[in-house]
C-alpha cells in the first residue's frame, strides 16, 4: 500500500535526523560537565574521574590546572 512505501521512504531521513539530535545533546551535556567541573574547582580542589558510586579508595583528587 502507499502508506507503507511514504513511511519506508520516511524512516531513514527520520533515523538520521534523531541520530543528529543524540549527538547534538551528547555533545551539550560533555559542555555543560566541563563547565560545572571548571566552576567546581575555582572554590576547591577538582575530584576528577570521581564518581559518588565508587569505593572512597578508587579514586585520587586531583588539582585542577
Amino acid at each position: 500500500p502507499p502508506f507503507c512505501q511514504n513511511t519506508r521512504a520516511r524512516l531513514p531521513l527520520q533515523i538520521t535526523a534523531l541520530k543528529k539530535e543524540n549527538f547534538n545533546l551528547k555533545l551539550r551535556i560533555y559542555f555543560m560537565e566541563e563547565r560545572m567541573q571548571q566552576k567546581f574547582c575555582m572554590f576547591s580542589p577538582c575530584m576528577r574521574g570521581f564518581s559518588p558510586g565508587s569505593p572512597a579508595s578508587s579514586h585520587h583528587p586531583k588539582t585542577c590546572s
